[in-house]
């Protein structure tokens, strides 16, 4: 495969939305088995799933302000200068970083 700018933001792309899903679930997962349930409360994680992926597209641009979203525009910035896939990792490891934190930051932000 040709590597070229369209490939690489198309890597950069399809990777971060993979990584940062996948381990936003896993995060929403874990949170749902370690949640101590509040008295008079009828609430658990899991119940805004459906709510948290339908507004991630958001939280990826709001990310951009946190590290986890400067790892991501750091790595793309570096594998389109270097014309390279490789420093894409880095770009994972923020769409990672974000996963794991976007559920509660879900949470918060829609005052649940």
């Amino acid at each position: 495969m040709e590597v070229n700018r369209k490939s690489i933001l198309l890597a950069w792309f399809s990777v971060g939305t993979i990584a940062s899903v996948l381990s936003s679930m896993v995060s929403m997962l874990y949170w749902q088995f370690t949640y101590v349930e509040e008295p008079n409360v009828n609430w658990s994680p899991i119940n805004d799933t459906l709510g948290m992926f339908m507004i991630m597209p958001f939280g990826w641009v709001m990310s951009i302000i946190t590290p986890a979203g400067w790892l991501s525009v750091i790595g793309l910035g570096v594998a389109l200068y270097k014309s390279s896939f490789k420093p894409l990792i880095v770009s994972v490891v923020g769409s990672i970083i974000f996963g794991l934190y976007w559920p509660k930051f879900f949470v918060a932000m829609m005052g649940i």
